[in-house]
């Protein structure tokens, strides 16, 4: 797949356990210490500013990321991984 002119995975049935793990609020250092199950890279979780969706996100080289993910309630830690947008929508 192509996203701003590179290369990038979409995890499918692999990266359930992690979804998981999130939702269930499991610690966050545990969970970024876990390896992309697709190809070993580091692991980032990412959060909406407004706390109610997350994705998980590779280091690797094409990085992998997961669907965009229902987080309600969020975890304790999520202001920590808050992403801010990269686009604005101008009227």
């Amino acid at each position: 797949m192509e996203m701003q002119g590179g290369a990038y995975g979409l995890y499918e049935g692999e990266i359930e356990p992690l979804l998981r793990r999130v939702r269930h609020h499991d610690d966050l250092a545990a969970i970024e210490a876990t390896p992309c199950p697709c190809c070993g890279a580091a692991l980032r979780v990412l959060v909406w500013p407004d706390g109610r969706y997350f994705q998980l996100l590779c280091a690797g080289v094409p990085p992998h990321m997961s669907k965009l993910q229902d987080l309600d309630p969020p975890p304790p830690w999520w202001v920590e991984r808050v992403i801010e947008p990269v686009e604005s929508i101008v009227s």
